[in-house]
């Protein structure tokens, strides 16, 4: 084509191996999405994370909150959550919103009420975010 065997064996090395990477990349999603690889790896991440081991405490309420629900149909674990509601959700579920504005003291009560490992990964990030629930927000999202 070229009229060089070596540019022309390059060029079809190259549409052969992209021809490949395509065909087991489609079956490797076809194979998550079959087998809800996605969903479990979420799911046993948020608990690790979480730090609720039987994932019968925060781990229950976080995926039975609207936000989390929502993502998912047929009352299946959703194989993605956007790191905004990811925050959104554990922030309401440590601190629910009494008012328009959740405060520091609402947050800091609701943080007392965590087991205590899970209290000094929650006061690391308050003293990251000097303090600031908006900023908290933002860094709690930035864990997932």
């Amino acid at each position: 084509m070229f009229g060089s065997a070596i540019l022309d064996t390059a060029i079809g090395l190259i549409f052969v191996f992209l021809l490949i990477s395509l065909v087991v990349s489609a079956a490797n999603e076809l194979l998550t999405a079959f087998f809800n690889w996605r969903a479990k790896n979420l799911f046993v991440g948020i608990r690790e994370l979480l730090q609720d081991s039987s994932a019968t405490g925060l781990v229950t309420f976080f995926y039975e909150h609207p936000l989390i629900r929502s993502l998912s149909a047929n009352n299946q674990k959703p194989s993605y959550i956007p790191s905004r509601s990811f925050a959104l959700a554990v922030l309401d579920i440590v601190s629910p919103a009494t008012s328009s504005n959740r405060t520091l003291e609402e947050l800091n009560a609701g943080i007392d009420k965590l087991p205590n490992s899970l209290q000094v990964t929650f006061r690391v990030l308050v003293e990251e975010a000097r303090h600031d629930v908006e900023r908290f927000k933002t860094q709690l999202g930035d864990l997932v």
